[in-house]
């Protein structure tokens, strides 16, 4: 069983995660959202980083699906945090402040302290007597957030789903996971992930583009494709 924190609709709060053979049958919702004609990749778990590559000390930043999110490490709860990264403030960004003392992301603007959960702690000019840090407008999105097979995957959809919908994991690895090898290296590409796959379906390239690494210009020559599939079913 594995914690999935969040905070929807800046109302902080935690589900529980069960793995997919703990899932009762039929309370899996299929990622992608309701329409079958149309993938939402927000309605996904994403994986944004080994963890062994994070610092509990240092604030990380990670762009998905072209959202700019802070990832830190919340020393209260033990477990990493997802922000969007801007204060809620003035849209400054979250990833150029710090942790304090106490265990909150500080905003380098003007000094608002956020918990682990996206709840505003402290707003240093607040005048004694208010409770501006009070109001959901002061909170930070906070997305759900989990650590599987030495990864933390992040789910920027409605919260609400976070908890069914399926994390994609290497099945393998859950099994069997002393049996493998894994390659754990992380590489940024200027180019984006369909390019990536029609590149990797396209092996003819490989004696000429990867010329002695995995390639040979020598043994280039006719390849026989076989198709299996002509459409997904979801």
């Amino acid at each position: 069983m594995s914690t999935i924190s969040n905070q929807p609709h800046n109302s902080a709060h935690e589900v529980e995660l069960s793995s997919t053979a703990e899932q009762p049958l039929g309370q899996w919702l299929l990622p992608g959202g309701e329409d079958p004609s149309q993938f939402t990749w927000q309605d996904a778990w994403h994986p944004i980083a080994y963890v062994k590559d994070l610092d509990p000390s240092q604030l990380s930043t990670f762009t998905l699906l072209e959202q700019d999110l802070v990832i830190w490490w919340d020393q209260s709860a033990e477990t990493w945090r997802v922000f969007a990264d801007q204060c809620p403030h003035r849209l400054a960004p979250l990833s150029e402040g710090r942790l304090t003392a106490d265990g909150l992301l500080e905003c380098p603007y003007h000094g608002w302290a956020f918990s682990g959960l996206g709840q505003c702690c402290r707003i240093p000019q607040q005048v004694g007597g208010q409770s501006v840090e009070q109001s959901r407008r002061a909170c930070v999105q906070s997305l759900p957030t989990t650590v599987r097979q030495g990864m933390l995957f992040v789910y920027p959809g409605q919260s609400e789903r976070a908890a069914h919908i399926p994390i994609p994991l290497v099945a393998p690895l859950e099994e069997a996971p002393n049996k493998w090898i894994v390659l754990d290296g992380v590489r940024d590409l200027p180019f984006d992930v369909l390019t990536l796959l029609e590149n990797v379906l396209d092996p003819s390239h490989l004696p000429f583009a990867h010329h002695r690494s995995v390639g040979d210009r020598s043994v280039a020559g006719p390849m026989d494709l076989v198709l299996d599939h002509t459409e997904l079913d979801r």
